[in-house]
């Protein structure tokens, strides 16, 4: 299987995306990750907790 996301992307585009969000800093990188998981739980109720039990079970 083929990673096929970033084929259709310039390298050039990639490298500037990266930049834009090196910019915004980490506290905008932060409230990004706790926008999407909230937005996860609640499209996607059922698979977030199952997936959250396997992330805290303990070995």
């Amino acid at each position: 299987m083929k990673r096929t996301d970033l084929l259709d992307t310039d390298i050039e585009m990639h490298k500037k995306q990266v930049l834009l969000v090196r910019e915004k800093g980490p506290v905008w990188c932060v409230q990004k990750a706790i926008q999407m998981s909230d937005e996860s739980r609640e499209a996607f109720p059922e698979q977030t907790k199952s997936a959250i039990r396997k992330l805290t079970r303990k070995p």
